[in-house]
């Protein structure tokens, strides 16, 4: 269980983002964040997940408090956690073999063969059978989006974190990916966290939609309990209305998604990529 207790982050005196969040998400839901661009729905993924530290406030992963722990312990629960980046944040200079196993290649000792199995068996739950040796710029955006995905799922992680998920698909890519979602969750009976603004998703991945407005949850409810609120500034925001309660601002993200990571590639993964098989 994943347990939110007063969150406050701010990005200096000017940006104040969560304002005392209080959020539980129970083991094996499916929980969708909805929000405006720049409300902190991915800085909240980011304090999730200790990527960052708040302000103040509590995240408890099971009981334990991740805002308290020390390093080597953060490192330990982080491996907990799967996350899809919302532009797949792939490295483009590796193989999709190598983006896949490079968590297990750094924090396992598996052997090669077990790593290759694992690979093979993650891209055939994403529907992705044989795309191995195919590089990132080979890729369409959805493919990306679902080699990130197999690559979120390689550690059998007990939570998986979605970031915009959707985002820069066409609708029938869209769906392809909320099907792969649902069909994850009941696989491997993980519990989901997606951040979202596309409603359409939200409706068909959720067992539960919270709306995060002004740094603060504002709904919890069901998706039917969404779709027939009287609260003025989520029906708004649900049915894309430029007139209402929610005024039309300068909207600055947070914390911008970096994209496809162009960092160097670790040396390990130099050293093992070359038994990558053919």
């Amino acid at each position: 269980m994943i347990e939110i207790r007063n969150l406050v982050k701010s990005f200096g005196p000017q940006k104040p983002v969560l304002r005392g969040v209080n959020l539980v998400i129970r083991t094996g839901e499916s929980v969708v964040i909805i929000g405006r661009s720049g409300c902190g729905k991915s800085v909240m993924l980011k304090l999730i997940t200790a990527l960052m530290p708040p302000d103040s406030g509590q995240v408890l992963i099971d009981g334990e408090d991740l805002v308290t722990l020390q390093e080597q312990d953060v490192y330990r629960v982080r491996q907990k956690f799967g996350v899809l980046f919302q532009s797949a944040a792939l490295f483009d200079s590796m193989t999709v073999y190598e983006n896949i196993a490079l968590g297990l290649w750094e924090h396992t000792t598996k052997s090669e063969e077990e790593i290759s199995r694992i690979v093979a068996e993650k891209l055939a739950l994403v529907d992705l059978p044989g795309t191995e040796n195919l590089k990132p710029a080979e890729l369409s955006g959805g493919m990306k989006k679902r080699v990130g995905l197999a690559r979120a799922i390689a550690m059998s992680p007990e939570y998986v974190l979605y970031d915009e998920p959707t985002t820069g698909l066409d609708p029938i890519n869209a769906d392809v990916i909320n099907n792969l979602i649902i069909r994850l969750n009941e696989r491997l009976k993980v519990t989901t966290i997606v951040v979202t603004h596309d409603m359409t998703s939200a409706y068909k991945i959720a067992d539960r939609i919270v709306m995060l407005h002004r740094g603060v949850i504002i709904f919890d409810g069901t998706p039917d309990q969404v779709r027939n609120t009287t609260d003025e500034v989520v029906r708004q925001f649900i049915e894309g209305r430029a007139e209402g309660p929610i005024k039309q601002t300068a909207v600055v993200a947070a914390n911008p998604d970096p994209g496809i990571i162009r960092h160097p590639v670790p040396k390990r993964v130099k050293l093992r990529s070359k038994v990558m098989p053919e």
